[in-house]
């Protein structure tokens, strides 16, 4: 009787626990927004102990709190308040999030990211293509293509006009 063998294993071997791998994932879609955000700032705080050459327990003395509670933080999926997110960014000298304080600075960001395309641009394409060129100018960025005697030009406008609008 080799299959009656074989399922009295097979027993041995299953675990009588039900699974909870529908609630995880079903936690994980629910809450993908601020997991991920909770990811990238661990993955900051394991570069900036790199570089300091901290360990994490030296970063939980620092902060007053367990290595259990900074293993937490760093493995992505602590809900962190912001005060949590201050004290951090005080122990470790560096930010670790961006909050925009005024219009002139989201201006600011958008055009240094604009910036930053642009040089990927040109190095990925070649200079004798007829792709668009990016342009900065003040406030208001424009994109140019060469493809035609008049070029087209795309606004790109402040937050409150929506960024985008065709010309």
């Amino acid at each position: 009787m080799p299959i009656e063998n074989f399922n009295k294993k097979l027993d041995k071997v299953l675990s009588k626990k039900k699974s909870d791998f529908l609630e995880s994932a079903s936690f994980q879609l629910d809450n993908r927004a601020w997991l991920d955000m909770s990811f990238e700032i661990a993955l900051n705080i394991l570069d900036v102990l790199e570089a300091k050459g901290w360990t994490q327990k030296q970063l939980a003395e620092k902060l007053g709190v367990s290595p259990q509670q900074v293993s937490k933080i760093v493995k992505g999926k602590e809900n962190l308040r912001l005060s949590t997110i201050s004290k951090l960014e005080a122990v470790l000298e560096t930010e670790l999030i961006y909050v925009a304080n005024s219009e002139k600075e989201v201006e600011r960001s958008i055009s240094q990211s604009l910036d930053v395309f642009g040089l990927f641009l040109d190095s990925v394409i070649p200079k004798s293509s007829k792709a668009p060129k990016l342009k900065s100018s003040g406030s208001s960025f424009q994109m140019k293509e060469n493809t035609s005697s008049k070029g087209k030009v795309v606004k790109l406008s402040t937050v409150d006009d929506n960024f985008a609008k065709g010309a």
